[in-house]
């Protein structure tokens, strides 16, 4: 396994654990998906902590990488405190500078995913 197999797969094996994941962020970070763009560690630090709190668990499928550069599927379980439990594959680009992920540019149903996010109960 390459040097940027092991930054991945130890950033995906974060989700749904205490484990640290933001050492391994560059702060010149830009992150990129279908429903939000954000650029700086700081910011998107904030933007995945709320996606944090739904996923119980993310796992590589597979993963092809050149360099400093991955392409990933990954399986997340994610669950609200409805009981409502969904899986989802995402399709993830990856790049790293010395070992800390530079960018994540990802792609997902995001029909699938809004569907999910409607069953939150609204306070």
């Amino acid at each position: 396994m390459n040097t940027t197999e092991k930054k991945v797969i130890e950033f995906f094996g974060t989700f749904g654990t205490d484990k640290d994941w933001k050492s391994l962020l560059a702060n010149e970070l830009n992150f990129t998906s279908p429903i939000d763009k954000v650029s700086g560690k700081d910011k998107f630090i904030e933007l995945d902590i709320q996606f944090r709190q739904l996923v119980q668990k993310a796992s590589v499928k597979w993963m092809i990488t050149k360099g400093e550069h991955a392409s990933a599927l990954v399986s997340y379980d994610m669950a609200l405190p409805t009981g409502d439990s969904l899986n989802i594959t995402f399709s993830e680009i990856i790049k790293l500078d010395d070992n800390k992920i530079t960018s994540i540019e990802v792609f997902f149903d995001t029909a699938k995913f809004y569907e999910f996010l409607s069953k939150m109960k609204k306070e």
